[in-house]
């Protein structure tokens, strides 16, 4: 089971369209530079945000750079408490990363 295949499958035809496009950019040209569809919100967690309010978290893999993001998991535009919460799950899902061999799609 992978968390972001199974919430982009999830979504609205229009939705999935605006996240793939996002992703597809990332990964021809790396980060944006628009702040409004892609931010550092500390702790090496960044949020892809579209336009119709889905955020995808994620962190930079190895090595580093700006083509080298996992994506965690998705959830609609939050209010401050959930974000600080889907934070926190994206950062122990970065420690198990980095601690060791493991499947993240497991995780």
């Amino acid at each position: 089971m992978c968390l972001i295949r199974e919430y982009i499958s999830n979504l609205a035809p229009t939705d999935q369209k605006q996240v793939i496009s996002v992703l597809k950019l990332i990964l021809e040209k790396g980060d944006p530079f628009n702040k409004q569809k892609f931010r550092h919100i500390g702790e090496q967690v960044y949020e892809i945000k579209t336009r119709n309010g889905i955020r995808i978290l994620c962190f930079k893999g190895e090595p580093v750079s700006d083509r080298s993001l996992i994506l965690t998991h998705g959830f609609y535009k939050p209010q401050k408490k959930v974000l600080a919460r889907e934070k926190n799950k994206t950062l122990k899902w970065r420690k198990l990363y980095f601690e060791g061999p493991v499947n993240i799609v497991d995780i």
